[in-house]
C-alpha cells in the first residue's frame, strides 16, 4: 500500500525471535556471551536497537503459569510488530523508544488469548493474568497499607514515555514502591486500551484508532503522544478529561469483579500437540513433496 519509491516488507524484513530452551541457557547467554547479566525476574524482552525478541521456555519445575508464559510471548511480539511498522511508516529511520501506557497496554490487550493443541488461537482481549495481578495488588494495598487501589489520572498517564516517570510519579503521589507502580502502568494501560476499544460499544474507538495511527508515525526526538491524544479527543484543558476519567475508573472497578471463568483455560504444554502431532509432522517420516531435494523442513 505504500507509494512508489517506498521500500516495503516484500524486500525482506525478517522478524527475528530467539527462544532459549530454558532459563539456564538464557542466563548463560546473557552472562557469558553478550556479558549483560539479566535480572532473575525478567522473562523476555524486545530490543529496540536490532528489532529482535528474546524469550525462554520455562521448564516444568517451578515454572510460572503457562497462560502467563504464552501472554509474555505475545506481548513481546506485539512490541516487535509496533517497532517495525513504526520504522516502515517513518521511511525506515530510527524510531522513538517509548515505554508508555499504549505500548504496554496494547501488548497486554493482545496477549488475551486461548490456544488449543494445534496452536489455533482464539483472541479474547481479556488478559486474565494481568487482571489477577491487579486484584492481588488491590487486596495487598487494603490489607497492608489500608488504602484503596489507586487509578492513574488519564491526563497524567498519557504523558509517561519512560517507566521511571511513572515510578517517580506514583512514589510521590501514592507513596508506593516504584516496582509496584511500574506494574500498575501495565495493568491500567491494558484496561485503558480495552476501554478505548469496547466501552459503550466503541464510543471512543474511532478516535482511538486515529490516535494510534498518529502514534505509529512517531519518529526521533521528544514524544508528541500526549499532545496528539489531546488533539484527537479535543481535550485542551485537564478538566476536559473529567467525564472520560469517571468512565475509566468505573471500567477498572468492573474488571476487579469481572467473571474470568469464560476466559480461563488450560493451555497445552510445550510438547503437547495432541494425538495428531504438530501440523508439520510426517506420518511416513518423509517429505511432503514440496522440497525437490527431499530434505526436512
Amino acid at each position: 500500500d505504500l507509494p512508489d519509491g517506498r521500500r516495503n516488507y516484500r524486500d525482506g524484513v525478517p522478524l527475528v525471535i530467539w527462544i532459549f530452551n530454558n532459563q539456564e541457557s538464557w542466563q548463560e547467554y546473557h552472562d557469558k556471551v553478550i556479558k549483560s547479566p539479566m535480572p532473575p525476574g525478567v522473562g523476555g524482552y524486545f530490543r529496540w536497537d536490532n528489532g529482535w525478541v528474546y524469550l525462554f521456555d520455562h521448564d516444568k519445575k517451578g515454572r510460572r503459569d503457562r497462560t502467563s508464559e504464552i501472554g509474555k510471548n505475545l506481548h513481546e511480539g506485539l512490541h516487535q510488530l509496533d517497532h517495525w511498522f513504526n520504522k516502515q511508516m517513518n521511511k525506515w529511520r530510527k524510531v522513538k523508544n517509548q515505554q508508555d501506557w499504549l505500548g504496554e497496554g496494547l501488548a497486554e490487550y493482545m496477549g488475551g488469548v486461548k490456544i488449543d493443541k494445534q496452536r489455533n488461537i482464539e483472541w479474547t482481549g481479556i488478559n486474565t493474568s494481568r487482571i489477577k495481578e491487579m486484584r492481588n495488588f488491590a487486596k495487598q494495598m487494603k490489607e497492608e497499607r489500608k488504602m484503596e487501589y489507586p487509578i492513574f489520572p488519564i491526563h497524567i498517564l498519557i504523558q509517561f514515555t519512560r517507566y521511571s516517570q511513572a515510578q517517580n510519579w506514583g512514589s510521590r503521589e501514592w507513596q508506593l514502591p516504584g516496582g509496584y507502580v511500574n506494574l500498575m502502568l501495565y495493568q491500567q494501560g491494558f484496561v485503558l486500551v480495552h476501554f478505548m476499544q469496547h466501552y459503550q460499544d466503541g464510543k471512543y474507538r474511532d478516535r482511538f484508532t486515529k490516535y494510534y495511527e498518529l502514534y505509529l508515525l512517531r519518529g526521533e526526538g521528544q514524544s508528541q503522544a500526549a499532545r496528539q491524544f489531546r488533539n484527537v479527543f479535543g481535550f485542551h484543558e485537564d478538566e476536559d478529561f473529567e467525564e472520560m476519567q469517571k468512565e475509566f475508573e468505573k471500567y477498572v472497578e468492573k474488571f476487579m469483579t469481572l467473571d474470568l471463568k469464560p476466559y480461563e483455560y488450560k493451555p497445552p504444554e510445550r510438547d503437547d500437540w495432541g494425538p495428531e502431532g504438530p501440523p508439520s509432522a510426517k506420518k511416513d517420516g518423509g517429505s511432503d513433496g514440496d522440497d525437490e531435494d527431499g530434505g526436512d523442513e
